[in-house]
């Protein structure tokens, strides 16, 4: 008997401590939020490709008549205008050959009058009849080749004398010196290929980027889309230019299509050099200082534990709401009479709306030439006095993170991304580890209670 005590009390005194130790561990799950507030900012699409930085105009110079280089006026980087001289050939053998060449001239010109005196008196003996048919061809048969020859001697004479001129190596046009590839004393072999002997650059506070953009993305891309562009000399700068022109000329690499796009930027401050890589983002769309939210906050919805609560805390939202709306209306109705007792409606009207003309000027202006993005119903959810709130807004603009809002939001309001639930144990366990996120007093940034009606 006094056994059977024994045990019944070992089994009371076990299912107390079992019941005590499910009683203190069993808490109620503690539900946090992740916000992230409305913000004014940009939303930007873009298309990102490599290219060349290089000059808009660049000319190869090189010469007309073969020679040695005697003289170099020019070296790299130095400024030059048109017309200047840059080279000289060696001129010696070209002065020959135009003082061979006038002596050519001298003697046809001398044949040349010769003939012409006889056959003028061919002429009158001929008027005459003192001189035969046979006599009278032969005089202006040879009258009229030394004409020709006298024709052809000048030409040869015009020749010789170009061919000195092109001894002296000018500059077709205003510009810099990028590279120069000959040194005094060198023979330069003038042929259908001549070799270039400098290249010149025009003006370089223009430059232009030649990015290979590839068939997939080159359908999106219009003239005059906006263009930000990076080097890596210059890796804290952005550069900005636009899209001049595509060329429809295909360029095939390994199988791989792409199209060559002109991008023009201002380069005053000289920072932008010929053959520099260029990390090109061409922004096909967007808007600038518009309300933003992250794209997630579209994907949230809550979890079976907080609709109810969300379910209550929406109402009490759409009361507040109302009751905002109602004052709203009755202050407009006063501002209208006074406006119609003061005259100044537009004045007033354009005060009060200041603001949201400007965001929406803003849009206008800075939409890209693809078309304005589709106005779009969605619903999100928002926490206010630690309270889930859907509501429906309209969407503009979207990239990969961001979504423009266009109503529905104001700057500030907190939108819920990210529902995390958990014990009190667990909390505590992820509170000790450095790797995991905690809960309570150590919950990061825009990590809210649902009791606590905090705000990011």
């Amino acid at each position: 008997m006094k056994i059977k005590r024994v045990v019944i009390i070992a089994s009371v005194a076990v299912l107390a401590v079992a019941g005590a130790v499910i009683f203190f561990n069993r808490r109620a799950p503690q539900i946090r939020f992740e916000t992230e507030a409305v913000f004014i900012g940009d939303i930007r699409n873009t298309i990102t490709a490599t290219g060349r930085v290089q000059p808009l105009e660049q000319v190869e110079v090189s010469t007309q008549v073969s020679g040695i280089i005697d003289t170099i006026m020019v070296d790299f980087n130095d400024k030059v205008s048109a017309n200047q001289i840059i080279a000289i050939l060696d001129r010696s053998v070209l002065q020959l050959q135009v003082a061979q060449s006038d002596a050519s001239l001298s003697s046809a010109q001398s044949e040349f009058d010769f003939r012409k005196s006889l056959f003028e008196r061919a002429n009158v003996m001929r008027e005459r009849n003192m001189i035969s048919a046979d006599d009278y061809e032969q005089v202006k048969f040879n009258f009229q080749r030394a004409e020709n020859s006298l024709r052809i001697a000048r030409i040869d004479n015009n020749r010789a004398r170009t061919n000195l001129g092109f001894a002296t190596i000018r500059s077709p046009i205003d510009g810099v010196v990028l590279s120069r590839s000959v040194e005094r004393g060198q023979t330069i072999a003038a042929s259908l290929n001549a070799p270039a002997l400098f290249t010149i650059a025009r003006d370089l506070t223009r430059m232009q980027v030649l990015a290979d953009i590839d068939e997939a993305d080159i359908g999106q891309i219009r003239e005059g889309m906006r263009v930000r562009f990076t080097v890596d000399a210059w890796m804290d700068s952005a550069f900005f230019g636009e899209v001049q022109s595509i060329r429809i000329q295909p360029n095939t690499a390994s199988g791989a299509v792409s199209y060559t796009t002109v991008i023009t930027a201002d380069n005053s401050n000289g920072l932008l050099l010929p053959g520099m890589t260029a990390t090109v983002e061409i922004i096909t769309s967007g808007v600038e200082n518009v309300l933003v939210i992250p794209a997630r906050a579209l994907r949230y919805r809550p979890s079976n534990a907080t609709a109810a609560r969300s379910l209550q805390g929406a109402q009490q939202g759409a009361q507040a709401r109302q009751e905002q709306g109602e004052q709203r209306q009755t202050q407009e109705r006063e501002q209208g009479q006074n406006r119609e007792r003061s005259g100044s409606q537009n004045r007033e009207r354009g005060e009060r709306s200041g603001e949201r003309g400007n965001r929406q000027g803003g849009q206008r202006n800075n939409r890209q030439q693809g078309g304005a993005a589709q106005t779009r119903e969605a619903t999100v959810w928002v926490l206010e006095n630690g309270a889930q709130n859907e509501r429906l807004i309209q969407t503009g603009e979207r990239s990969g993170t961001q979504i423009e809002v266009r109503s529905g939001l104001e700057v500030g309001d907190q939108v819920i991304v990210i529902e995390v639930s958990g014990t009190a144990a667990t909390r505590n366990t992820t509170a000790r580890n450095p790797l995991q996120q905690g809960g309570g007093a150590n919950a990061p940034r825009g990590m809210t209670s649902a009791g606590g009606g905090g705000r990011r």
